[in-house]
């Protein structure tokens, strides 16, 4: 069920993304494959190469000619797969593809939104442990690191059942932060935590930590 553009996009073959849209004969957000996925949700999978070559031979930036050329039309939407509800975001954090969650944000990507078991992007990122696409999401101005799945389970409880100490303390910075820790459950449930955080100067390498892009 996989179309021509769902393998360009697949594959980061900008140069052919850009053909296809082009062409004004495909209506993206229309062309499923069978496990429910649009071409548009498949960008959150993609590897963004240093630089790749334009039809003139030419050295060109890849990573800028997905933004300013073909994301725009792919990746505006939040739509979700059928059936497990994944967006572009979400299939991003969970792989650890760091670019493509980066762009997805700039084009409005909703952080929020939950598949259908409950997953948020912060979630799976946490859950998987990867770290930079956690701090990404953490920057997030409008993230809310305090929903749960459907099993009651949040982003710091998965990171932590984890073992991915690092991404659970990333998040329970921002929580303290935005002064909502106490909010996670009782004081004593997250002690090493907080006694963690504390040996920083007054949280500050944590907050450091959170403003980071790269």
């Amino acid at each position: 069920g996989n179309t021509s553009l769902h393998y360009a996009v697949s594959q980061s073959n900008w140069a052919l993304v850009r053909a296809l849209l082009s062409s004004g004969l495909i209506r993206v957000a229309d062309l499923t494959n069978k496990s429910g996925y649009s071409a548009p949700m498949l960008v959150g999978l993609c590897r963004l190469p240093s630089s790749t070559l334009d039809s003139n031979g030419e050295a060109e930036d890849s990573r800028s000619a997905a933004r300013d050329c073909c994301w725009p039309r792919l990746a505006t939407s939040n739509a979700k797969s059928v059936p497990s509800g994944r967006t572009a975001l979400m299939l991003a954090a969970g792989h650890g593809r760091l670019e493509s969650l980066r762009l997805l944000l700039q084009l409005g990507a909703d952080p929020n939104l939950q598949d259908d078991e409950g997953f948020t992007a912060l979630m799976l990122a946490a859950e998987q442990g990867h770290l930079d696409c956690v701090r990404a999401l953490l920057a997030h101005p409008n993230l809310d690191v305090e929903l749960q799945n459907n099993e009651g389970v949040t982003a710091l409880s998965l990171a932590l059942d984890s073992g991915h100490r690092d991404a659970a303390l990333q998040i329970y910075a921002r929580a303290k932060l935005g002064g909502r820790a106490g909010n996670f459950g009782p004081a004593n449930s997250f002690a090493e935590l907080e006694a963690e955080l504390n040996s920083f100067d007054d949280g500050q390498l944590a907050a450091d930590e959170l403003s980071r892009t790269h």
